[in-house]
C-alpha cells in the first residue's frame, strides 16, 4: 500500500475514492443516460472537492516539529468495473487521474497543505470534469443506442445487485 506524509491529501484521496465508487454504482451506470439525479450528485462531489481544496489552501502553514516524518498508509483504491455508460467511465477515469496525480505530487511529501502548482492542477482536473458534465453529458445524453445497448462483454453491464 502506498504511503504519503500529507494528512490533508488523505482527506481528498478518501473522498475521491468514495465519489468514484458512487459513480461506478450510480443508477445511470448501466444505461446510456446520466439521469438528472446522478448529474446533481456528480456536481455536488466536484463542489465538495473544490471546497476542501479551498479550505486546505487557506490554512496557515503549520510547524510540524515532532510529526514531520510521520507517514500515513492510503486505503486501497476501490475496485471499479467498466460499466455500460461511457460517460460514467470517462468521469471515473478523470477522477482516477486526478487522485493519482495528487498522491504522487510534491505536496504529498509534506505534512500538510497544497503547493500552488498542485492546487492549480487539482482545480484543473475538477474543472475538466465539471465542463464535461455541463458541456457534454447534460446536452448530449441520453443517446439512442438500440443496436449496441446493452453492450455484451462489458464488465458490470447488467450485473447490478450481484
Amino acid at each position: 500500500m502506498a504511503e504519503i506524509k500529507n494528512h490533508d491529501i488523505i482527506g481528498i484521496y478518501d473522498r475521491m475514492n468514495r465519489f468514484i465508487v458512487e459513480m461506478n454504482k450510480a443508477v445511470s451506470a448501466d444505461v446510456s443516460d446520466v439521469i438528472s439525479f446522478d448529474q446533481a450528485r456528480l456536481a455536488s462531489y466536484l463542489d465538495a472537492i473544490d471546497r476542501l481544496r479551498i479550505w486546505i489552501v487557506a490554512q496557515p502553514q503549520q510547524d510540524f516539529t515532532e510529526s514531520t516524518e510521520m507517514v500515513f498508509t492510503l486505503e486501497a483504491e476501490p475496485d471499479v468495473v467498466n460499466v455500460e455508460n461511457e460517460s460514467i467511465n470517462d468521469v471515473i477515469r478523470m477522477m482516477t487521474l486526478a487522485r493519482t496525480d495528487l498522491i504522487n505530487s510534491q505536496s504529498a511529501r509534506k505534512p500538510s497543505g497544497l503547493d500552488p502548482a498542485d492546487a492549480t492542477r487539482l482545480t484543473a482536473f475538477v474543472e475538466k470534469i465539471r465542463t464535461f458534465l455541463n458541456e457534454y453529458i447534460i446536452p448530449t445524453v441520453p443517446l439512442d443506442l438500440p443496436q449496441s445497448s446493452p453492450m455484451e462483454g462489458r464488465t458490470g453491464a447488467g450485473k447490478r445487485g450481484t
